[in-house]
């Protein structure tokens, strides 16, 4: 393989092919860590397609699913790994271009700051 065959950006776009994956991810760095946490953040993601990416991100490595033994309504969690916790400044970044190049870019600088402040802090930017 040539150096010039080689393309990381390729690589890393088909890695988070899914179209759920960062969302998941940013509900994750939020604090969301149940199935249905992440059905009421993303009301148009239907439950197949939902268990299906959260087994995809397991299988990258970019989550752990926790079965806990208590009683309670939400049995499963579903926890941040080092990879995961790597995609950091890739949702940071991805919402910095958002906030300043699309449709994003039309609110409010006090808002984009509120949103960018946010994002700052859950990421741990």
């Amino acid at each position: 393989m040539n150096i010039e065959d080689i393309c990381p950006v390729s690589e890393s776009l088909d890695f988070f092919s899914r179209k759920w994956v960062l969302c998941i991810l940013m509900d994750m760095f939020r604090g969301k860590k149940h199935f249905t946490e992440f059905q009421e953040s993303n009301p148009t993601l239907s439950n197949h397609v939902l268990s299906q990416t959260l087994k995809y991100m397991e299988e990258m490595e970019l989550i752990k699913k926790e079965k806990s033994e208590l009683k309670t309504r939400n049995k499963t969690s579903y926890i941040l790994l080092e990879k995961g916790l790597k995609t950091n400044k890739i949702l940071y970044e991805l919402s910095v271009f958002s906030l300043n190049e699309l449709e994003c870019s039309k609110l409010k600088k006090d808002i984009k700051n509120e949103i960018l402040e946010n994002y700052t802090e859950s990421l741990n930017i």
